[in-house]
């Protein structure tokens, strides 16, 4: 996942997405800001967004919700979203 961040980065993307499985480490919220600080320094106009299984990491979703509130990060996904969706949302970021 770093690598395809660090992808992201390097050729300015304007949105970098990582996947928030984030029961075990690395993958805990934590683990994921501080990976987004580094992209930030990197890339600052880069937009953050988690995605998180909200079925089975109530916990982690309701965290990453928190993220987006207290302006963290841009935006997060549901795991149990469409991909045309998903592509929709990441399109209008």
């Amino acid at each position: 996942m770093v690598s395809h961040c660090k992808d992201a980065v390097l050729s300015c993307a304007a949105i970098c997405t990582a996947s928030a499985r984030l029961v075990y480490t690395p993958w805990r919220l934590s683990e994921r800001l501080k990976l987004r600080d580094r992209v930030r320094e990197l890339c600052p106009g880069c937009k953050i967004a988690l995605m998180v299984d909200s079925n089975t990491e109530r916990q982690a979703a309701k965290d990453i919700r928190d993220a987006k509130k207290n302006g963290l990060i841009d935006q997060f996904f549901y795991g149990s979203m469409t991909a045309e969706y998903l592509m929709d949302q990441i399109y209008a970021m």
